[in-house]
């Protein structure tokens, strides 16, 4: 990288970094906050449309963390890592038809890369997430899909306590995978019943959720 280039990208991050701070410090709704760029197994999947795209209900965060805690005691070093939630004071945020209400948060689904390592990590390219997208062969480029954690996850929001779920949108195929994973895990016939009600295709008007899943929790 040219001395030129350099000295760009260091007036860039240095912008976007003071812009967090501002950001983080203005009021939104009451009851919601801005979800911190990196916590403990949580992380911002694209730090640089972090500070206007995650703001959202303070008991939603609080439950998004309950459920990574649970994650990566049974998968250590597992990232969960996510997407858009909300804009700052709420309403309308394009391409989105919902992510109104702090209640809507994406999380970029877990993955394997060829050598075994967990996907995601804890930095991130800012430009990745809503780029992959995974097919019927459970593949997006080198990455594979991992049921398993994912299951996990989702079993894990279910129990966290600080509020319930009510849907999780994603693609047809992969509701499949996930039920087949809880079969194939032994999941008790309640936990099976949970998720084939609260998983959903969001319909061909929506975005797709080939690269996450749209978790909603109860308003």
């Amino acid at each position: 990288m040219t001395p030129g280039r350099l000295a760009g990208v260091l007036l860039l991050l240095g912008f976007v970094l003071g812009g967090c701070a501002h950001v983080e410090g203005r009021p939104t709704q009451t009851g919601w906050q801005l979800f911190p760029r990196q916590a403990e197994g949580l992380t911002a999947q694209s730090p640089l449309l972090w500070p206007d795209h995650a703001w959202g209900r303070s008991d939603v965060y609080r439950a998004l963390s309950a459920a990574t805690t649970t994650l990566t005691r049974r998968h250590p070093g597992s990232v969960v890592a996510f997407l858009d939630v909300s804009r700052r004071g709420g309403g309308a945020f394009p391409p989105h038809l919902s992510h109104r209400k702090g209640v809507d948060v994406d999380i970029l689904y877990l993955a394997l890369r060829p050598s075994g390592a967990l996907f995601p990590s804890s930095v991130q390219p800012p430009v990745l997430g809503y780029l992959i997208k995974y097919g019927r062969n459970r593949q997006h480029g080198h990455l594979t899909f991992d049921a398993e954690r994912n299951w996990t996850f989702l079993l894990a929001l279910r129990r966290q306590t600080h509020v319930r779920v009510a849907k999780v949108f994603v693609e047809p195929f992969i509701e499949e995978w996930l039920l087949e994973e809880g079969r194939r895990s032994g999941a008790s016939a309640e936990e099976l019943r949970w998720a084939r009600d609260v998983l959903r295709y969001a319909g061909a008007n929506a975005l797709d959720h080939k690269d996450h899943m749209h978790i909603r929790f109860v308003e």
